[in-house]
Order: C-alpha cells, then structure tokens, then sequence
C-alpha cells in the first residue's frame, strides 16, 4: 500500500490530542488545572469584593489563577502550533510504502523505515492510526490519506503484525 500526503495542523493537533488520551494525567491534567485556576480566580474575586481595604490582596489569586487556566487550556494549542511550523518533516509532502515486511517514509528532508517488530502497539479513533515506537514517540496516519478500503486493510495488517510479535 503506497500513500500521498502532507500533514496539516489538524492531523497534529488531532495526533496530540489521541497520545493524550492514553495518560492518566495527560487526560486529566487539564481539567484539574482549569478547575484549580478557576477556584483560585473566585478567591480572588471574593477577596477583591468583600475586603475593599485590602482589595489587592486578591489580585495574586486571580492573576494565579487565570494563569493556571491559561497554561491548562490555551497554551497546548499555542505550543502545538509552534512546534507544527517548526517540524520540516511535516511541511514537505510524505511518501509512505507500507508492506508485508516495513512501513517506509520518504520526504525531501527525511527518509525512514520502521520494522514491524520495532512497533509497539497502535490506537486509533475516527481520524487517525497512531502507531508507537516508544511510549512517547509514534507515527501518525490520517485516514484521509487512505483510499476506500485501504483503511480496514491497514487495520488488518496492524492486527496481524503487532499482535504476532
């Protein structure tokens, strides 16, 4: 099976997005420092309203707090988007070889080939195979990229092969 494609933002950011839901606290680390941030921003806020002489006192609360939410929520994004533009590997457009023995990539700026028995396990979700080398380190396969049927087959292939080695 031979693929075409250039990765896009979304392809990162939904990869990103489905590594993390692997992690305990990858998944819940956001929520609870949203939640945190909020909190610490209404005690902020009661300190401001209810001590008008001391009504400073509320802003290092507050001001930790947004910073809490800001680092929870929106920061990722802008860190996935910095670390998107800066990667030549996913600017150029990606040829892929997938077959009975490697998966093998190819783009103006980089060249590898994967063994099957270097591949730890895979996941996927409704956009996206992600198949890991290492706990942290996976490649990405948007199934747009893929032609009608070509995603079951590679579905198969992955079961046959990870699950035999």
């Amino acid at each position: 099976m031979k693929l075409q494609l250039r990765y896009t933002f979304r392809d990162y950011r939904e990869a990103s997005r489905l590594h993390r839901l692997g992690g305990f606290w990858s998944r819940w680390g956001t929520r609870a420092g949203s939640l945190v941030g909020a909190l610490f921003m209404f005690a902020g806020t009661l300190i401001f309203l209810f001590t008008p002489k001391e009504a400073w006192r509320g802003l290092f609360p507050f001001l930790g707090g947004g910073l809490m939410v800001f680092s929870a929520t929106l920061l990722p994004r802008f860190m996935q988007h910095h670390e998107f533009s800066k990667n030549s590997c996913l600017q150029h457009d990606s040829f892929i070889d997938i077959s009975e023995e490697s998966i093998r990539f190819e783009n103006p700026t980089a060249r590898s080939e994967h063994q099957w028995n270097g591949i730890r396990r895979w996941v996927e979700n409704e956009q996206m195979f992600l198949l890991y080398i290492s706990p942290r380190l996976f490649m990405m396969f948007p199934k747009r990229t893929f032609g009608p049927g070509e995603a079951d087959e590679f579905r198969q292939l992955l079961r046959r092969k990870l699950l035999a080695s």
